[in-house]
Protein backbone atom coordinates (compact mmCIF):
# COMPACT_ATOMS: atom_id res chain seq x y z
CA UNK A 1 0.00 0.00 0.00
CA UNK A 2 1.08 3.48 -1.49
CA UNK A 3 1.49 6.59 1.21
CA UNK A 4 -1.97 7.90 -0.84
CA UNK A 5 -3.40 5.06 0.06
CA UNK A 6 -3.21 5.86 3.71
CA UNK A 7 -3.41 9.74 3.53
CA UNK A 8 -6.56 10.27 5.16
CA UNK A 9 -6.46 14.10 5.40
CA UNK A 10 -8.91 16.24 3.05
CA UNK A 11 -7.59 18.36 0.33
CA UNK A 12 -7.45 22.00 0.37
CA UNK A 13 -5.12 24.68 2.09
CA UNK A 14 -5.66 23.96 5.91
CA UNK A 15 -4.32 20.39 5.05
CA UNK A 16 -1.27 21.54 2.84
CA UNK A 17 0.10 23.82 5.41
CA UNK A 18 -0.30 21.09 7.71
CA UNK A 19 1.44 18.44 5.94
CA UNK A 20 4.12 21.22 5.18
CA UNK A 21 4.51 22.10 8.72
CA UNK A 22 4.77 18.70 9.39
CA UNK A 23 7.69 18.18 6.68
CA UNK A 24 9.66 20.59 8.41
CA UNK A 25 9.35 19.64 11.68
CA UNK A 26 10.11 15.54 10.80
CA UNK A 27 13.49 17.18 9.13
CA UNK A 28 14.31 19.13 12.40
CA UNK A 29 13.21 17.03 15.12
CA UNK A 30 13.94 13.27 13.41
CA UNK A 31 16.38 13.83 11.25
CA UNK A 32 18.01 16.76 13.07
CA UNK A 33 18.41 19.59 10.90
CA UNK A 34 18.64 22.61 12.34
CA UNK A 35 16.26 24.98 11.28
CA UNK A 36 18.90 27.54 10.51
CA UNK A 37 20.20 25.20 8.27
CA UNK A 38 16.50 24.80 5.41
CA UNK A 39 15.54 27.16 3.09
CA UNK A 40 12.54 27.72 2.04
CA UNK A 41 11.32 28.30 -1.45
CA UNK A 42 7.48 28.66 -2.91
CA UNK A 43 6.77 29.71 -6.49
CA UNK A 44 2.72 30.67 -6.96
CA UNK A 45 0.75 28.62 -5.26
CA UNK A 46 3.85 27.05 -3.29
CA UNK A 47 4.51 30.41 -2.11
CA UNK A 48 1.29 29.67 -0.06
CA UNK A 49 2.50 27.10 2.60
CA UNK A 50 6.25 28.23 2.39
CA UNK A 51 5.04 31.43 4.18
CA UNK A 52 2.65 29.52 5.98
CA UNK A 53 5.94 27.50 7.86
CA UNK A 54 7.84 30.90 7.60
CA UNK A 55 5.92 32.24 9.87
CA UNK A 56 5.57 29.71 12.65
CA UNK A 57 9.20 28.51 12.41
CA UNK A 58 12.60 30.33 11.52
CA UNK A 59 14.21 28.92 8.62
CA UNK A 60 17.22 30.39 7.51
CA UNK A 61 15.89 31.63 4.20
CA UNK A 62 12.40 32.20 2.48
CA UNK A 63 12.82 32.48 -1.52
CA UNK A 64 9.44 33.01 -3.26
CA UNK A 65 8.96 33.15 -6.79
CA UNK A 66 5.84 35.09 -8.44
CA UNK A 67 4.29 34.73 -5.23
CA UNK A 68 0.43 36.20 -4.05
CA UNK A 69 -0.72 38.50 -1.67
CA UNK A 70 -3.71 35.87 -1.05
CA UNK A 71 -6.61 33.87 -3.43
CA UNK A 72 -9.20 36.20 -3.47
CA UNK A 73 -6.60 38.94 -4.08
CA UNK A 74 -5.33 36.99 -7.25
CA UNK A 75 -9.29 36.62 -8.70
CA UNK A 76 -10.10 40.26 -7.98
CA UNK A 77 -6.90 41.74 -9.87
CA UNK A 78 -7.47 39.18 -12.57
CA UNK A 79 -11.38 38.75 -12.60
CA UNK A 80 -12.30 41.49 -10.73
CA UNK A 81 -14.34 42.38 -7.61
CA UNK A 82 -17.31 40.57 -7.48
CA UNK A 83 -15.27 37.11 -8.83
CA UNK A 84 -13.58 37.30 -5.76
CA UNK A 85 -16.98 37.56 -3.48
CA UNK A 86 -17.17 33.78 -4.65
CA UNK A 87 -14.08 32.56 -4.44
CA UNK A 88 -12.85 30.95 -0.92
CA UNK A 89 -9.93 32.71 0.36
CA UNK A 90 -7.16 30.93 1.16
CA UNK A 91 -3.56 31.36 1.29
CA UNK A 92 -3.79 34.54 2.70
CA UNK A 93 0.24 35.46 2.22
CA UNK A 94 -0.23 39.27 3.34
CA UNK A 95 -1.06 38.10 6.70
CA UNK A 96 1.02 35.32 7.21
CA UNK A 97 4.36 37.26 6.00
CA UNK A 98 3.83 39.88 8.84
CA UNK A 99 5.13 37.13 11.08
CA UNK A 100 8.19 36.03 9.05
CA UNK A 101 11.78 36.95 10.90
CA UNK A 102 14.17 35.05 8.20
CA UNK A 103 15.82 36.84 5.43
CA UNK A 104 13.25 36.60 2.54
CA UNK A 105 13.33 37.25 -1.65
CA UNK A 106 10.42 38.41 -3.60
CA UNK A 107 11.47 37.38 -7.25
CA UNK A 108 8.35 38.38 -9.75
CA UNK A 109 8.20 39.14 -13.61
CA UNK A 110 6.57 42.36 -14.48
CA UNK A 111 4.90 40.92 -17.25
CA UNK A 112 3.62 38.35 -15.59
CA UNK A 113 0.18 37.96 -16.80
CA UNK A 114 -1.55 35.66 -13.82
CA UNK A 115 -0.44 37.15 -10.66
CA UNK A 116 0.54 40.96 -10.74
CA UNK A 117 3.74 41.96 -9.44
CA UNK A 118 2.50 44.20 -7.50
CA UNK A 119 1.32 41.37 -5.34
CA UNK A 120 5.65 40.95 -4.38
CA UNK A 121 5.31 45.02 -3.99
CA UNK A 122 2.41 44.36 -1.33
CA UNK A 123 4.32 41.40 0.30
CA UNK A 124 7.31 43.45 0.86
CA UNK A 125 5.53 46.34 2.53
CA UNK A 126 3.86 43.89 5.32
CA UNK A 127 7.43 41.73 5.82
CA UNK A 128 8.96 42.65 8.74
CA UNK A 129 11.88 41.09 8.81
CA UNK A 130 14.55 41.49 6.45
CA UNK A 131 12.91 41.73 2.72
CA UNK A 132 14.61 41.89 -0.83
CA UNK A 133 12.34 42.31 -4.04
CA UNK A 134 13.68 40.98 -7.93
CA UNK A 135 10.97 42.77 -10.11
CA UNK A 136 12.07 41.07 -13.69
CA UNK A 137 11.30 42.54 -17.26
CA UNK A 138 9.98 40.40 -19.61
CA UNK A 139 9.41 37.74 -17.26
CA UNK A 140 5.70 36.00 -17.18
CA UNK A 141 4.71 33.25 -14.68
CA UNK A 142 5.07 30.32 -16.85
CA UNK A 143 8.46 31.96 -18.80
CA UNK A 144 11.51 33.34 -17.87
CA UNK A 145 15.58 32.35 -18.32
CA UNK A 146 15.93 30.63 -15.31
CA UNK A 147 19.46 31.78 -14.79
CA UNK A 148 18.96 35.89 -15.37
CA UNK A 149 15.71 36.36 -13.51
CA UNK A 150 16.07 33.34 -11.29
CA UNK A 151 19.98 31.95 -10.04
CA UNK A 152 21.07 35.34 -10.96
CA UNK A 153 18.74 36.72 -8.08
CA UNK A 154 19.20 34.37 -5.48
CA UNK A 155 22.69 34.19 -5.95
CA UNK A 156 23.16 38.23 -5.14
CA UNK A 157 19.98 37.79 -2.47
CA UNK A 158 22.60 35.22 -0.68
CA UNK A 159 25.87 37.16 -1.08
CA UNK A 160 24.00 40.32 0.80
CA UNK A 161 22.59 38.81 4.01
CA UNK A 162 26.41 36.59 4.27
CA UNK A 163 25.12 32.97 2.83
CA UNK A 164 27.76 31.23 0.84
CA UNK A 165 27.27 28.45 -1.98
CA UNK A 166 29.21 24.69 -2.73
CA UNK A 167 27.82 21.80 -4.13
CA UNK A 168 28.33 17.89 -4.36
CA UNK A 169 28.68 17.32 -0.80
CA UNK A 170 27.96 13.73 0.21
CA UNK A 171 27.12 14.42 3.61
CA UNK A 172 24.29 16.15 2.40
CA UNK A 173 21.48 13.43 2.77
CA UNK A 174 20.12 12.16 5.32
CA UNK A 175 19.30 8.57 6.44
CA UNK A 176 15.53 8.82 6.54
CA UNK A 177 14.04 5.75 8.51
CA UNK A 178 12.73 2.55 5.71
CA UNK A 179 9.02 3.27 7.01
CA UNK A 180 8.87 6.38 4.65
CA UNK A 181 9.51 4.35 1.62
CA UNK A 182 6.85 2.24 0.39
CA UNK A 183 7.75 2.05 -3.31
CA UNK A 184 10.31 2.66 -5.82
CA UNK A 185 9.91 5.38 -8.86
CA UNK A 186 12.52 4.40 -11.26
CA UNK A 187 14.15 7.78 -12.62
CA UNK A 188 13.06 10.14 -10.05
CA UNK A 189 14.85 13.76 -8.91
CA UNK A 190 15.03 14.51 -5.51
CA UNK A 191 16.58 17.84 -4.87
CA UNK A 192 17.14 19.12 -0.95
CA UNK A 193 18.60 22.64 -0.18
CA UNK A 194 20.17 22.62 2.98
CA UNK A 195 22.43 25.73 5.03
CA UNK A 196 25.22 25.02 6.65
CA UNK A 197 27.49 26.92 8.99
CA UNK A 198 26.90 29.82 11.56
CA UNK A 199 28.54 33.17 10.22
CA UNK A 200 29.80 31.64 7.24
CA UNK A 201 26.63 30.22 6.12
CA UNK A 202 27.07 27.44 2.84
CA UNK A 203 24.05 26.39 0.38
CA UNK A 204 24.39 22.74 -0.64
CA UNK A 205 22.16 21.19 -3.16
CA UNK A 206 22.14 17.93 -4.54
CA UNK A 207 20.35 15.34 -7.22
CA UNK A 208 19.63 11.72 -6.91
CA UNK A 209 18.36 9.04 -9.08
CA UNK A 210 16.07 6.15 -8.98
CA UNK A 211 15.36 7.66 -5.53
CA UNK A 212 12.04 5.61 -3.21
CA UNK A 213 9.28 7.40 -2.69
Amino acid sequence: MCIRDRYKATPGADSINKDALAVFDYLTNEIKWPDKDIILLGRSMGSGPATYVSARRNPGALLLMSPFTSICGVVRDVAGYLASLVVTERFKNVDEIKFVMCPTLLIHGKADELIPHKHSIDLMSNCRGICHINLQEGMTHNVFNIFEDIIAPISIFFLRVGISIRSNIKSLFPKFPDSVYTKKLSQSNLFVVKKEGKRGKELMMKKTRDSKY
